[in-house]
């Protein structure tokens, strides 16, 4: 079966890993053929559709709102003929090019949450498009597939949810170097990965980081990730009188190596439909510390026993939670061991791997 997989844009986000994945489970029982495309410009996330042997194509952003991207779109949509199109993110473009191309098969999924985007009316003119252009629609979590049934209930009869799927990891044979050299003096490391944008409450992320130092002088941070944020964050640091205890790795493409090698993982966010940074902590045995004000992610952390997870941004509350993990290592261990058989169980492969299939055949 030919498949073309449209994406929002090609950067090396959340959205970008986990479709990856969907992919890689596709291409590997041998059935499909998969393109990449994109109405953007190719980032640094292309590479890991090549790595799993994708052809990837990102294109110019031209005309008011992407008009002549969408000619382009489709033009490159009808030249490879496909049995089935795969939109990822709520791209108008790539759903009005999905609209008028050849394919049987049409497959929508939506990777972020509603509330605090667009406004209820958009999203309804939006959705009003969808249930006219889409077989299927799919969400990471129930929790913004709900947002979604209460803006435009018809959603429900045609939606499902499709957790990000995470496998059992590996042992990495290779460790970064920087990383290496935050674990010289037996530091006891926080870490976090993401993009650098206001959204991600880097800025949280940092003032636990201080208060957790302050008591802990053996207590160090690694940062994985880029963004607009970054020069204002290194400031915020100096600020704490911290800089000189973080290490910026920029961006990881592959963050097994980073994960092996953190304690715990502080994640802050003011809204995430399904945080995928702390699903694969998880997956590794980590313990994570969570703060989010909006999304999903309490679907993976319900209760102490997998993870610390509160709805509201209190440095004190989350500083205190690590520095008892830093005072009873035990305790982190053990939550990291229940958290990996939740999660592993949560976003099993092979049962998504299956589920996914019967998706691509229902319409």
């Amino acid at each position: 079966m030919r498949i073309v997989v449209i994406i929002q844009c090609l950067n090396l986000g959340g959205m970008e890993q986990a479709t990856a994945r969907f992919i890689a489970l596709l291409k590997s029982s041998g059935n499909y053929d998969v393109t990449v495309l994109s109405p953007h410009p190719e980032g640094k996330g292309g590479a890991i559709f090549r790595k799993i042997g994708c052809q990837v194509t990102g294109l110019p952003y031209i005309g008011p709102f992407g008009l002549f991207t969408n000619l382009l779109l489709l033009r490159k949509i009808w030249s490879l003929s496909p049995d089935c199109i795969w939109v990822v993110g709520s791209s108008l473009s790539a759903c009005i090019s999905t609209l008028l191309s050849p394919a049987k098969r049409k497959i929508l999924s939506l990777h972020f949450h509603h509330t605090g985007t667009y406004s209820g009316m958009i999203w309804k003119s939006f959705y009003n498009i969808i249930v006219r252009v889409f077989d299927i629609v799919t969400y990471p979590s129930n929790f913004v597939r709900d947002e979604a049934i209460v803006l435009f209930p018809r959603i429900e009869q045609c939606s499902f949810i499709l957790r990000n799927p995470i496998s059992n990891p590996e042992i990495p044979t290779n460790i970064n170097e920087k990383i290496n050299q935050s674990r010289e003096n037996e530091y006891y490391l926080i870490g976090n990965a993401g993009w650098l944008i206001t959204r991600k409450r880097w800025d949280v992320f940092l003032e636990c980081c201080a208060k957790v130092m302050s008591q802990y002088p053996h207590v160090r941070a690694l940062i994985a990730g880029d963004g607009p944020e970054r020069a204002q964050l290194e400031e915020q640091a100096r600020i704490l009188a911290i800089h000189h205890k973080i290490t910026w790795l920029g961006w990881v493409q592959d963050l097994s190596h980073f994960y092996s090698k953190i304690d715990v993982l502080l994640f802050n966010s003011d809204a995430d439909a399904f945080g995928l940074t702390p699903i694969e902590a998880m997956a590794q045995g980590i313990p994570v510390v969570v703060s989010c004000t909006w999304g999903g992610i309490s679907e993976a952390i319900p209760n102490e026993r997998l993870g610390f997870l509160i709805m509201e941004h209190d440095t004190d509350r989350l500083s205190k939670f690590i520095c008892s993990l830093v005072e009873h290592p035990e305790r982190g261990r053990e939550m990291g061991f229940n958290g990996k058989e939740f999660v592993l169980r949560l976003c099993d492969n092979v049962r998504i791997h299956k589920f996914l299939e019967q998706l691509i055949g229902l319409a």
